[in-house]
């Protein structure tokens, strides 16, 4: 239930702050991806990434939610979305070595 004294300006001065931050990142994203990648296997990256990102947005809702019911917090819920991009940031840490080992191999 929302409280009827909350700001509602909060809300949309939320909207806006996601929707510039979001907008911020979707050229370095695809920057990275090209950097990382090249060649012609972007797009299949590119859109293999989305798929998982949109599974992980709709999954990470109901996930925060149903922990919430479980445990009465978000604690669990944000120690997991931190945990989340920890993986993350090794996996493209990996994919980087990956890309500089190819070109040293000359492929």
């Amino acid at each position: 239930m929302l409280n009827p004294d909350f700001p509602v300006w909060f809300v949309y001065a939320a909207a806006v702050l996601f929707g510039i931050g979001h907008a911020a990142g979707n050229p370095t994203y695809g920057a990275v991806i090209g950097d990382i990648f090249g060649g012609s296997h972007v797009g299949t990256i590119f859109g293999f990434l989305e798929i998982g990102f949109g599974i992980g947005m709709a999954l990470g809702s109901w996930l925060g939610g149903a922990l919430f019911d479980l445990t009465g917090s978000y604690r669990l819920a944000f120690a997991l979305g931190v945990v989340t991009f920890v993986v993350s940031y090794f996996a493209v840490r990996a994919s980087i070595n990956w890309q500089r080992r190819q070109e040293v191999l000359g492929r």
